[in-house]
């Protein structure tokens, strides 16, 4: 399970530089230990979304 706030690791595009990476967002109404759960389609740091995940449900 991921968190809002939680690393994820560094990565590089074409044209930029490996840079590190951080989940932005996360459920308004689920909390893993006080923080936002993260789902699939919530914002990372870099201005991209995450794309997968595990088949577990919470909340």
């Amino acid at each position: 399970m991921a968190r809002q706030g939680d690393p994820l690791e560094p990565h590089d595009k074409p044209k930029h530089p490996k840079h590190p990476r951080a989940i932005k967002e996360g459920s308004k109404t689920v909390m893993i230990d006080g923080k936002p759960a993260a789902r699939v389609g919530d914002a990372i740091s870099c201005g991209g979304a995450i794309v997968g995940g595990s088949s577990v449900n919470i909340g």
